[in-house]
């Protein structure tokens, strides 16, 4: 799943077929909010679910691209394998089990 400047509002993915070798999704770095992703059809073994490469939050002024905060949810049963770029703030669901990238202690 790729979203260049979508300003992902609540984007819901169903009814897709997704197949990959590294990531299911890739969070680039003008981030996601909102997105869900559910009754799809995953195929193949990636590596990771999610590789979180989003790194622009918190928004840095001016910047128009930026989508804080960065979430994502899948209601599908899938690994819970989650990439986190050093600077990524993303918060991933995966079924239940809930990844926060470089949680500040």
């Amino acid at each position: 799943v790729y979203k260049r400047q979508s300003y992902n509002n609540g984007v819901i993915f169903t009814g897709n077929t997704f197949q990959s070798q590294y990531a299911y999704v890739q969070l680039d770095w003008d981030g996601s909010n909102g997105t869900a992703l559910g009754h799809n059809t995953w195929q193949g073994t990636p590596q990771y679910t999610v590789n979180a490469g989003d790194g622009r939050c918190p928004a840095v002024a001016g910047d128009t691209l930026a989508v804080c905060p960065v979430t994502i949810q899948f209601m599908d049963a899938l690994p819970n394998t989650v990439k986190c770029n050093p600077a990524s703030v993303a918060n991933v669901t995966i079924g239940s089990q809930v990844t926060v990238c470089n949680a500040k202690p």
